[in-house]
């Protein structure tokens, strides 16, 4: 019972691992899905133009990573930082950069270890 017990707390504390997608400003992105109507699906609306609109910048305070399924991650407070390093680093007007994070994952959120540049990529 308390190896059980043990297990089902460890299960929650998050997952470890990777992830790469398209570095965007958290709250512009979540504006961006929450501007449509309910019966909307991705399929239906061009996913790539939230990704242009709201692409990181030097002003962008909060971070976010969409992956290939569109599924959106947040950074944390020391995600942000770095993130925030990394766009200042590497900036340029019109790019979409593309990241790998390494950290853990509580439900939406990454606790963030390194964050790499993958590439740049200008669309997608």
């Amino acid at each position: 019972m308390r190896l059980l017990s043990l297990l089902i707390f460890l299960s929650t504390l998050g997952f470890a691992g990777t992830w790469s997608g398209y570095l965007v400003d958290s709250r512009c992105y979540a504006s961006e899905q929450d501007n449509v109507s309910a019966d909307t699906t991705t399929v239906s609306r061009d996913m790539n133009f939230g990704l242009q609109q709201c692409g990181a910048t030097l002003k962008t305070k909060r971070f976010a990573i969409v992956l290939n399924d569109w599924s959106v991650l947040k950074l944390d407070a020391a995600g942000n930082e770095k993130a925030a390093a990394m766009v200042r680093n590497h900036s340029r007007r019109s790019a979409l950069y593309c990241i790998t994070v390494a950290g853990t994952r509580i439900k939406n959120m990454i606790v963030t270890g390194p964050v790499v540049l993958a590439s740049r990529r200008t669309q997608r």
